[in-house]
């Protein structure tokens, strides 16, 4: 009784109409959007997307892709940085990265979906691509998160623009030195370890790729004196 009570009420309050509606709106712009992405139409995706995000957030995991296909799109289109659509679509970008990491743990049963940290790294990656003003210290303290949490399983440009980070806060204060030596020991350890467990050959050649960048901006960076790599390599000799 209690229960036909409750339907009760529900149908005349609009609850499962409402419930139901919104269900179905959801699932119609999910399915406009991803075609639009599909076929490159950035336009016609756009807002049934942001829809789907403002909605219904966890309904596909594809939606947080598509959104950033979506912007990145837009962004690649204009080209002043400091116009005020460029500002509105990279503030959405970010916002979508800070949603997807915030609901990956909701899609993590499903195979091939990245880990929280892999998001963070790609988050710090665009927004070292896009920012109308790269905050340094922002993007390395994004990287620095990933590299701690994936470790060895990091994926090459994280582990490529974690050190290219550091390096420019080198440049900016040289009181960076010895975190940059560190940053550098730090991220080798995690290369060779991620060269040692990939099986696909092209993978791990590009993974030693990034091994060999990483020696060279070490090399290059001016740090690597004699009394430095005594400290480094003298208790390996």
């Amino acid at each position: 009784m209690k229960i036909k009570t409750l339907v009760a009420v529900l149908l005349l309050s609009g609850g499962v109409t409402s419930t139901f509606a919104q269900t179905e709106n959801c699932n119609s712009n999910s399915s406009i959007s991803h075609e639009a992405v599909r076929a490159g139409n950035f336009k016609d995706a756009y807002a049934p997307c942001m829809a789907v995000l403002k909605d219904c957030p966890t309904l596909r995991y594809y939606t947080f892709t598509d959104a950033q296909k979506i912007l990145v799109g837009f962004l690649s289109q204009i080209k002043d940085r400091n116009s005020a659509d460029y500002k509105k679509y990279f503030d959405e970008l970010m916002e979508v990265f800070d949603l997807r990491i915030k609901y990956t743990p909701d899609f993590m049963h499903l195979k091939g979906t990245p880990s929280v940290g892999d998001v963070l790294g790609n988050k710090a990656i665009n927004y070292i691509a896009y920012a109308p003003n790269i905050d340094v210290n922002q993007a390395y303290a994004w990287l620095k998160e990933s590299l701690e949490t994936e470790k060895g399983g990091s994926k090459g440009p994280i582990l490529h623009y974690f050190l290219d980070m550091s390096l420019n806060k080198l440049k900016a204060d040289p009181n960076h030195k010895e975190q940059f030596i560190q940053d550098y020991l730090t991220d080798s350890e995690y290369a060779d370890a991620a060269i040692a467990a990939e099986d696909d050959a092209k993978k791990k050649a590009a993974l030693q790729q990034v091994k060999d960048n990483l020696v060279a901006m070490f090399i290059n960076s001016g740090t690597a004196d004699c009394e430095s790599l005594q400290g480094i390599y003298g208790p390996k000799i």
